[in-house]
């Protein structure tokens, strides 16, 4: 039985930007360490392999992990640039894919504040896949009145963000 949302990871190749984009939207860093060890090689099945994680928190104590490998030996690293996304992929050294990027389709976020959000993810080098636009009921009739918008933020990651709307307050 599921509790709740524990958090959701996205693999970055840049944490001191990943951690600037995110404090700039609202996020609290809650920790940042450097993981190795059995554990880690056990959950990742990756043997010797070192990952940096952060940790942050939102306001409705929402939780955001970012993870940055350090060390995957027996791996290639390799990036792909296809309309200015970047894609994190290791790769066996016999050819075998590891896939980080592949099983997210994207992370939703309520923000107070959609074109400022937006301006911040495109002053990291985000792009904006999609102009916002508001749910209606036509959309679907359990949709909460907001305004919607997709971003791909500076390492590719497909984001959501929606705006809450008021009642008599729909643009």
């Amino acid at each position: 039985m599921i509790l709740n949302t524990r958090h959701v990871a996205l693999v970055v190749t840049d944490m001191e930007k990943a951690i600037s984009l995110y404090k700039d939207l609202g996020a609290d860093l809650r920790s940042r360490d450097l993981e190795e060890g059995k554990f880690i090689e056990d959950l990742i099945g990756i043997r010797n392999v070192v990952i940096e994680t952060c940790k942050l928190h939102f306001y409705d104590n929402s939780r955001l992990e970012l993870i940055q490998f350090i060390r995957a030996p027996h791996f290639l690293r390799t990036t792909q640039d296809n309309k200015g996304d970047t894609k994190i992929e290791l790769k066996r050294a016999g050819g075998e894919k590891f896939g980080l990027n592949n099983n997210i389709n994207h992370i939703a976020f309520t923000v107070k504040d959609i074109a400022k959000s937006i301006k911040i993810i495109e002053q990291y080098g985000g792009r904006l896949h999609s102009e916002p636009v508001i749910s209606t009921a036509a959309h679907s009739k359990y949709a909460v009145r907001a305004k919607h918008s997709y971003i791909f933020d500076p390492f590719g990651n497909l984001l959501h963000l929606a705006q809450d709307l008021e009642l008599g307050k729909i643009q």
